[in-house]
């Protein structure tokens, strides 16, 4: 159902519940009506609708009471009942929207979860799988043999397990090439004579 079909219902609700309000005259009592009108828009439209048809109940309700023949003598007495109908349906469409928008935000926190559930299974399958099989690592480059091709262990640990990578050197890696380094300069004792300069 969409959106103005939704309002135009609550708005006719209210209407009716007004007329129905008016013949019935104060034997009956139909304020509770209004409630279901009110929270129809706030569940089912959104706040700013709901509190639109709060102001409409109250309203109507105004104009029904002020055509009754049993209507309030005393202006306080009408100021107040008045005031007290409308803060309760201004109440009933800001705590029903709350809760709409409490039900639509868990529902989408479990969408969330479902997906992360499902994502963390497919990795766990994928996992169990590379178990179950035999890497096959070449002895020469360290690559490893995944889906028909040699890549680079970084890419294999990226693509199956999500794993980033960065590179760095070791401490045993820096002496041995401070070592290779130091083992080709010539030593400062040297019999070599320098080239000579130009000019």
């Amino acid at each position: 159902m969409k959106k103005y079909v939704r309002t135009g219902f609550a708005i006719l609700l209210v209407l009716g519940v007004g007329l129905l309000d008016y013949v019935t005259t104060a034997h009956v009592a139909l304020g509770i009506l209004y409630f279901v009108a009110i929270a129809f828009a706030a569940w089912k439209i959104n706040r700013t609708t709901a509190l639109l048809i709060a102001a409409l109940a109250l309203g109507t309700w105004a104009a029904v009471d002020g055509l009754s023949p049993t209507a309030d003598s005393s202006a306080w007495l009408a100021l107040w009942n008045a005031t007290a109908r409308g803060l309760s349906f201004v109440l009933i469409a800001l705590l029903v929207s709350a809760l709409c928008e409490q039900k639509e935000k868990q529902a989408a926190i479990n969408e969330r979860l479902r997906k992360s559930i499902e994502e963390t299974e497919k990795s766990a399958a994928r996992i169990r799988e590379l178990q179950n099989e035999l890497q096959l690592i070449c002895s020469w480059t360290n690559r490893i043999r995944s889906e028909g091709r040699w890549m680079r262990f970084e890419e294999f640990m990226q693509k199956n397990f999500h794993i980033n990578f960065t590179h760095g050197i070791s401490e045993e890696a820096a002496q041995k090439i401070s070592d290779d380094i130091a083992a080709s300069l010539p030593e400062s004792g040297s019999t070599e004579r320098p080239l000579p300069r130009d000019g």
